[in-house]
């Protein structure tokens, strides 16, 4: 497994505080078999300024660093875009860093509240010729409420990535539920960990496999896949299901009786 999602980079944002963390982090990785991993510190202007020039170059030294301790483990650049309005000019001029520099981004957005600007802003994206990525959309207030909101998103050609912290519970009993929906409807095309720490937020891959090789047995096989080719800049064809709203049993017996 390749990890698209992770803060592991150390002072750079809310992640890794130095770079014995790094190291930390970098040994659970490889106790799961993974020894490749793009790096995604946050691009939030105001709050962390990384732009493509700052993660670039903080990725070479950690990767220099690793080969001077033989760790053989690849960090590729990439960040974790926060949408706002000044998103598309910040990708024209050259600040966003994409995934590994493909035609990706990994893109969050309010937790609280989708922007007014958010689907045109994902299609001038699309526009460039690039493809959003939508970071967790499993801890969005309004994709709890709502689950079928993400069907607008897959409608507007994003793909979705889910952690895997999510799926072990980690953020709450509502985001678990949010997140085993979208597993269950087979609505995503990324894990990733959104590792932070060593510890609590993790890299922790396995358990979050475990219950997704529950629901599906080739889980394992395609979300590799999708990590590939996301690598290595492949259009990654993706028909997600879209997920049905559930109807209470107040609305059968209402639509029975009209």
């Amino acid at each position: 497994m390749i990890d698209i999602h992770s803060h592991l980079l150390p002072e750079i944002d809310d992640g890794a505080d130095n770079i014995d963390t790094t190291i930390e982090i970098i040994k659970i990785y490889k106790s799961q078999g993974v020894d490749k991993v793009i790096a995604t510190p946050h691009f939030y202007p105001s709050y962390f300024e990384n732009t493509r020039d700052v993660i670039k170059r903080e990725v070479e030294k950690v990767n220099i660093l690793l080969k001077e301790k033989n760790i053989d483990f690849t960090i590729l650049p990439g960040s974790e875009v926060y949408a706002t309005r000044d998103t598309l000019l910040d990708l024209k001029e050259g600040r966003i860093q994409t995934l590994n520099d493909s035609r990706y981004i990994l893109m969050e957005f309010d937790y609280r509240r989708f922007p007014d600007y958010g689907f045109d802003l994902i299609y001038e994206i699309g526009l460039l010729g690039y493809r959003v990525v939508v970071a967790h959309p499993e801890r969005y207030h309004y994709v709890i409420k709502d689950i079928t909101f993400l069907n607008k998103l897959i409608d507007e050609g994003c793909l979705i990535q889910i952690n895997s912290s999510s799926l072990t519970g980690v953020f709450g009993k509502d985001v678990k539920k949010t997140a085993l929906r979208i597993a269950e409807n087979g609505s995503f095309n990324f894990l990733a960990t959104d590792a932070h720490t060593q510890n609590i937020r993790g890299p922790h891959f396995e358990d979050a496999l475990k219950i997704l090789n529950k629901l599906k047995k080739d889980y394992y096989q395609t979300l590799s896949y999708n990590a590939e080719m996301l690598i290595k800049n492949v259009e990654i064809c993706s028909e997600l299901n879209k997920i049905k709203e559930k109807r209470s049993i107040f609305n059968i017996f209402r639509a029975t009786k009209l």
